[in-house]
């Protein structure tokens, strides 16, 4: 909605605030497939216009436009897109209230993790040596154990646990003191790299999936009735502020069901990879790590 080709004069009839024009199709189309905006389906007119509400819901169609719309949308066919559509719509939290103060911690950890990354190209083995090694855990005292946290393979796997460390992170920081929360990340995260080197003593470990699984382990602990919703489709942007498809379902359940696929998927493809046993450890650990904090809020 931030892209207005024009301001309109028409009002909300919902909530009477200004409307604004914006041509949705417009900016989509050109990219290769590892840009984050989307190609457009064949066939889309570019043209197309609809006024929105940049406070609700409401929108407003001419009349030529409403008689193009439904010939427009018959012809989005996902499979000729070219991309996963999933990859941009990453699960949602909800049933959780919204937390007012800024997660620090978690982009602390997002910056180090970035920052690892813009710095491995200028200085391209700093990643080996920051990466651990599943033979030789204990070396340098342990702390490839911490630094293999915060350096990734490429761009895509760092923006993908970037993705999923900013909505764990947003929903947990603010209901842990910073030395909880911290002490959750990266004893996860060790954990995560324990497990994977028992089960690959030859692979070499990367990334904060590890850390993350624990958060997304101590997360249905912390909030039982939070609900994570799978959203299905290339979202509102696109599709002009309609519905999409969605699939909402207890935390608890999902990060059961994660946690079992992990450990199934280390036993069966241990050779791809992926770090399902890290994945598998660092939510184990998410988990004690609960029980350990609950025990200590008992203790007079």
């Amino acid at each position: 909605m931030q892209e207005g080709v024009g301001e309109p004069s028409l009002m909300c009839i919902n909530c009477h605030e200004p409307m604004i024009k914006i041509k949705p199709f417009q900016r989509y189309g050109g990219l290769d497939r590892y840009g984050l905006v989307p190609p457009a389906p064949r066939g889309f007119d570019p043209n197309l216009s609809i006024v929105v509400c940049k406070s609700c819901s409401g929108f407003w169609l001419e009349q030529h436009d409403l008689l193009r719309l439904p010939q427009e949308l018959e012809k989005y066919d996902p499979k000729n897109l070219g991309f996963d559509p999933l990859i941009f719509n990453p699960p949602m939290i909800e049933g959780v209230k919204e937390n007012q103060s800024e997660p620090k911690l978690t982009y602390l950890f997002m910056g180090i993790s970035i920052l690892m990354m813009l710095l491995a190209k200028p200085f391209p083995a700093l990643t080996w040596k920051l990466a651990l090694h599943g033979n030789d855990v204990f070396n340098k005292f342990g702390l490839l154990l911490i630094t293999s946290i915060f350096v990734h393979a490429d761009w895509l796997h760092l923006i993908g646990n970037m993705v999923f460390l900013s909505i764990a992170g947003r929903a947990l920081e603010h209901r842990l003191s910073p030395s909880r929360y911290a002490l959750l990340f990266l004893g996860s995260g060790i954990a995560s790299g324990l497990a994977q080197s028992f089960a690959e003593p030859s692979g070499l470990i990367v990334g904060a999936s590890g850390a993350i699984s624990g958060l997304i382990g101590f997360f249905p602990f912390e909030m039982p009735k939070a609900k994570i919703a799978f959203r299905f489709g290339l979202g509102p942007d696109l599709l002009m502020g309609l519905d999409e498809d969605k699939i909402s379902l207890p935390a608890p359940l999902v990060v059961f069901a994660w946690t079992v696929v992990q450990y199934l998927s280390g036993t069966l493809f241990r050779q791809d990879h992926i770090a399902y046993w890290g994945h598998f450890g660092g939510a184990i650990a998410g988990i004690v790590f609960y029980f350990y904090f609950l025990g200590q809020d008992e203790n007079p």
